[in-house]
Protein backbone atom coordinates (compact mmCIF):
# COMPACT_ATOMS: atom_id res chain seq x y z
CA UNK A 1 0.00 0.00 0.00
CA UNK A 2 0.98 3.64 -0.25
CA UNK A 3 0.06 6.78 1.71
CA UNK A 4 -2.67 7.70 -0.81
CA UNK A 5 -4.51 4.37 -0.56
CA UNK A 6 -4.04 4.14 3.23
CA UNK A 7 -5.33 7.68 3.76
CA UNK A 8 -8.25 7.13 1.36
CA UNK A 9 -9.32 4.07 3.35
CA UNK A 10 -9.13 5.92 6.67
CA UNK A 11 -11.18 8.84 5.32
CA UNK A 12 -13.67 6.41 3.78
CA UNK A 13 -14.10 4.42 7.01
CA UNK A 14 -14.68 7.59 9.05
CA UNK A 15 -16.95 9.47 6.66
CA UNK A 16 -18.83 6.90 4.59
CA UNK A 17 -19.06 4.23 7.28
CA UNK A 18 -18.08 1.56 4.78
CA UNK A 19 -20.99 2.33 2.43
CA UNK A 20 -19.34 1.19 -0.79
CA UNK A 21 -22.44 2.05 -2.84
CA UNK A 22 -22.14 5.78 -2.18
CA UNK A 23 -18.35 6.09 -2.46
CA UNK A 24 -15.67 4.05 -4.20
CA UNK A 25 -13.15 5.21 -1.61
CA UNK A 26 -9.95 5.70 -3.58
CA UNK A 27 -11.69 6.71 -6.82
CA UNK A 28 -14.28 9.14 -5.43
CA UNK A 29 -14.63 11.89 -2.85
CA UNK A 30 -12.51 10.05 -0.26
CA UNK A 31 -9.68 9.75 -2.77
CA UNK A 32 -10.01 13.45 -3.58
CA UNK A 33 -9.74 14.29 0.12
CA UNK A 34 -6.69 12.05 0.47
CA UNK A 35 -5.04 13.73 -2.54
CA UNK A 36 -5.69 17.18 -1.06
CA UNK A 37 -4.17 16.13 2.28
CA UNK A 38 -1.06 14.73 0.60
CA UNK A 39 -0.64 17.83 -1.57
CA UNK A 40 -0.93 19.98 1.57
CA UNK A 41 2.01 18.09 3.06
CA UNK A 42 0.52 15.26 5.16
CA UNK A 43 2.92 12.39 5.66
CA UNK A 44 2.23 9.30 7.70
CA UNK A 45 4.13 9.49 11.00
CA UNK A 46 6.99 6.98 11.16
CA UNK A 47 8.67 5.30 14.11
CA UNK A 48 12.43 5.50 14.49
CA UNK A 49 15.12 3.95 16.68
CA UNK A 50 17.74 5.63 18.88
CA UNK A 51 20.28 5.38 16.03
CA UNK A 52 17.92 7.04 13.55
CA UNK A 53 17.12 9.82 16.05
CA UNK A 54 20.83 10.61 16.26
CA UNK A 55 21.02 10.86 12.46
CA UNK A 56 18.32 13.56 12.18
CA UNK A 57 19.89 16.91 11.37
CA UNK A 58 17.22 19.29 10.02
CA UNK A 59 16.14 21.90 12.58
CA UNK A 60 12.36 21.98 12.96
CA UNK A 61 11.81 18.20 13.05
CA UNK A 62 9.20 17.35 15.70
CA UNK A 63 9.06 13.97 17.42
CA UNK A 64 6.91 12.28 20.09
CA UNK A 65 8.34 9.56 22.30
CA UNK A 66 6.56 6.43 23.53
CA UNK A 67 5.44 8.27 26.70
CA UNK A 68 3.75 11.03 24.68
CA UNK A 69 6.38 13.73 25.26
CA UNK A 70 7.10 16.01 22.29
CA UNK A 71 10.39 17.66 21.31
CA UNK A 72 11.68 19.75 18.42
CA UNK A 73 15.19 19.77 16.97
CA UNK A 74 16.47 23.34 17.27
CA UNK A 75 19.62 25.12 16.17
CA UNK A 76 21.65 26.28 19.19
CA UNK A 77 24.57 28.68 18.78
CA UNK A 78 26.77 26.97 21.35
CA UNK A 79 25.80 23.33 20.96
CA UNK A 80 24.75 22.84 17.31
CA UNK A 81 21.46 20.99 16.91
CA UNK A 82 19.69 20.35 20.22
CA UNK A 83 16.42 18.59 21.05
CA UNK A 84 14.20 21.05 22.94
CA UNK A 85 11.06 19.89 24.74
CA UNK A 86 7.85 21.58 23.66
CA UNK A 87 6.54 21.19 27.21
CA UNK A 88 9.59 21.35 29.53
CA UNK A 89 7.66 20.22 32.61
CA UNK A 90 7.26 16.75 31.08
CA UNK A 91 11.04 16.12 30.88
CA UNK A 92 13.66 15.92 33.64
CA UNK A 93 16.81 18.07 33.54
CA UNK A 94 16.39 19.80 30.18
CA UNK A 95 18.54 22.89 30.80
CA UNK A 96 20.90 22.02 27.93
CA UNK A 97 18.48 20.10 25.70
CA UNK A 98 17.67 16.42 25.49
CA UNK A 99 20.00 13.52 24.84
CA UNK A 100 18.85 10.58 22.70
CA UNK A 101 18.93 8.33 25.80
CA UNK A 102 16.24 10.52 27.47
CA UNK A 103 13.56 9.50 24.95
CA UNK A 104 11.27 6.51 25.49
CA UNK A 105 11.42 4.39 22.32
CA UNK A 106 10.08 3.97 19.74
CA UNK A 107 10.01 7.65 18.81
CA UNK A 108 7.50 8.84 16.19
CA UNK A 109 8.49 11.56 13.72
CA UNK A 110 5.46 13.88 13.59
CA UNK A 111 6.79 16.63 11.33
CA UNK A 112 9.76 17.12 9.03
CA UNK A 113 10.13 20.53 7.39
CA UNK A 114 10.76 20.59 3.66
CA UNK A 115 13.56 23.11 4.08
CA UNK A 116 15.66 24.10 7.09
CA UNK A 117 14.20 27.07 8.96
Amino acid sequence: MNDYVDLSRIIHAETCYGDADSCRYHEGPCGNAASAALIAGYRKPREISIEELGDLETPGIVVRDAEGRVAELSKDEGFGNVWKPTMPDTWQDTKFGLEACMFAYPVTVLYTPEEPR
